[in-house]
């Protein structure tokens, strides 16, 4: 049986899994999360070496009892280290690694920064100056929470901690999750800002990007 790597988005912290991991362990799956430099910090993080380090500490771990890892993120962001983790595997001709990514409500995006024309009020921001980038309340609920009561959303859009700018700005956004597996998953109500259409264009737009079919 494969072991579930809990991934937390930008602005979030591994308790937003707890619930859940406590479900699974009461089924008997084997579960944890990974807890990132990025939210929370005091100072810009520029680049993903310590984000690569407590990767490889998890991925370490499990190789040592022959686990697969299946990786659930709910971020926007690149995960370069997970394509850095399945070379590392095939150049020591390893059995175990990230056999599945499942994505869960998450964005996906172009590699870079794209210019968008449009009037919409930006949720996220950008504190050049600190080196971190906040999303107000408000924000955070339509955006990451909105297929969660309200009740429910207030409770962790009121925990959502400063995101390091570098994340944002580094250069190394190309990941590897095309050539793993993948599953994106989708909340279906219909009420909510992220409709099942708009998952479908972003995933479509995404493959035609990166050239993946």
């Amino acid at each position: 049986m494969a072991t579930l790597i809990f991934v937390p988005g930008h602005w979030n912290t591994p308790a937003c899994y707890d619930a859940f991991l406590t479900c699974l362990t009461n089924y008997t799956y084997s579960s944890a999360t990974v807890i990132l430099p990025h939210p929370g910090c005091d100072a810009a993080t520029y680049d993903f070496t310590r984000e690569r380090d407590d990767f490889k500490r998890v991925m370490t771990a499990l190789a040592s009892t022959r686990r697969d890892v299946i990786l659930v993120l709910h971020p926007s962001h690149p995960r370069s280290s997970v394509k850095r983790q399945e070379k590392k595997h095939m150049e020591r001709s390893l059995v175990t690694g990230v056999s599945r990514m499942i994505f869960f409500m998450a964005h996906f995006d172009s590699e870079g920064f794209e210019d968008i024309q449009d009037e919409s009020k930006d949720f996220a921001d950008f504190e050049l100056e600190r080196g971190t980038v906040t999303v107000d309340e408000h924000g955070a609920m339509k955006v990451y929470f909105q297929y969660l009561p309200e009740c429910e959303a207030q409770h962790w859009a009121a925990r959502m901690l400063p995101q390091s700018v570098g994340e944002f700005q580094h250069a190394s956004t190309y990941t590897g999750w095309q050539s793993i597996p993948s599953t994106y998953v989708c909340h279906s109500n219909g009420i909510r800002s992220f409709r099942v259409p708009f998952a479908y264009y972003k995933i479509e737009k995404t493959r035609e990007l990166s050239g993946v079919h």
